[in-house]
């Protein structure tokens, strides 16, 4: 039967095999849309990783090493993540910027004698030679894609490592101490109190397990403040496992660990306990012992400590043998009075003044 053309025109046979050829180009082409877009989430988040732990190793490298040698140390990170022969080079010395972080304003400031922060760009794009290719997106005319990722890493010094006690090990404070806002005493084992100290609100005690503080009985009555300043946490004190080296190449003026503020060769020793501006050369090394004046001569230190170790022990002896050689006499009486208010006296009051008046004030004998 032979069909017009009206009918033709008419006609819905095939009609389903149209639009399933129609649907099918459809899903293939967001197919290779989603394909695409998979890639280049996919490889934005690795440039980004690749990025974040470049600038992470540069900071860390220039605390100890000069800004060659800390972009050579990132540069070769992020060749270890993204292979040169597969990635082309994403990372280069002029991408790699030192300066400085402006907390209030979120804004990086290049500075190449800076070491407090740095910038890492890291690159996938035509201009250099290194784009992302597509797939499915060269049909419609785009063949490739450029992608950027940056990263600026700033160091952190925690309120503890700006002002207060920090150790690794103990921390063993005594009586008598009065701690002001924004002190911390911390330690990566525990710390250990007497009584009679007290911390002012915004002052912090930290340690790993709060339950290791170790106190007297009477601890937290006795210790004002302590309860609202005590945290739980810990650090990596990074600088602990440098002190021997710093110490001893400090004079070196080529050693990484000396400061830009040390700017002459001169070495100098001070003495005494009471100093002032006078004992001190701008831009000069300064060696001082608060025991016995200079680091530099423990001998005499150790003679010091011998000698005010023996009188303490044998003064005494003597004063109660003379005593009781005569009996009632002015000299036993002064004896017993002298020994009877030693006794009534806190220890912590008589010891603090004598250490005001003879290790102090006259500076005969060791603190």
């Amino acid at each position: 039967m032979k069909m017009t053309l009206k009918n033709r025109v008419t006609a819905e046979d095939g009609n389903v095999s149209i639009f399933g050829c129609f649907l099918v180009l459809t899903f293939i082409a967001l197919g290779g849309y989603a394909v695409d877009v998979s890639s280049l989430s996919t490889e934005l988040v690795r440039l980004q990783i690749a990025v974040d732990g470049a600038a992470h190793s540069a900071l860390v490298k220039r605390e100890v090493a000069p800004v060659a040698e800390a972009k050579a140390s990132a540069i070769d990170l992020v060749e270890m993540n993204l292979a040169p022969v597969y990635y082309g080079n994403v990372v280069n010395d002029a991408e790699i910027v030192f300066g400085s972080w402006n907390t209030n304003n979120l804004t990086f400031t290049a500075d190449p004698d800076a070491s407090s922060a740095v910038r890492v760009t890291a690159r996938r794009t035509a201009a250099n030679d290194n784009p992302l290719k597509t797939l499915m997106w060269q049909v419609i005319g785009v063949d490739s894609m450029d992608l950027v990722a940056q990263s600026i890493y700033t160091t952190y010094d925690p309120s503890c490592f700006r002002e207060g006690f920090v150790a690794d090990g103990v921390v063993d404070i005594q009586s008598n101490n009065a701690f002001s806002n924004g002190f911390c005493v911390h330690s990566n084992s525990y710390v250990s109190l007497n009584s009679n100290n007290y911390f002012e609100p915004g002052t912090v005690v930290s340690m790993p397990d709060l339950a290791t503080i170790d106190l007297p009985n009477s601890g937290f009555e006795t210790n004002l403040g302590l309860t609202a300043a005590l945290r739980q946490g810990t650090y990596n004190l990074r600088i602990v496992d440098r002190i021997s080296d710093l110490i001893d190449t400090i004079e070196d003026p080529e050693s990484t660990y000396r400061p830009a503020y040390l700017t002459s060769a001169t070495v100098r020793i001070v003495t005494g306990s009471k100093l002032d501006e006078r004992n001190f050369t701008e831009g000069a090394l300064h060696y001082w012992n608060c025991n016995s004046g200079s680091e530099r001569q423990p001998d005499a230190h150790r003679d010091r400590s011998a000698r005010a170790v023996a009188q303490r022990s044998v003064a005494p002896a003597h004063v109660g043998v003379l005593a009781a050689a005569r009996p009632y006499s002015l000299f036993d009486q002064i004896a017993n009075t002298l020994a009877f208010v030693g006794f009534s006296l806190p220890t912590f009051f008589t010891g603090l003044l004598l250490i005001l008046v003879f290790s102090v004030q006259l500076d005969w004998l060791p603190m």
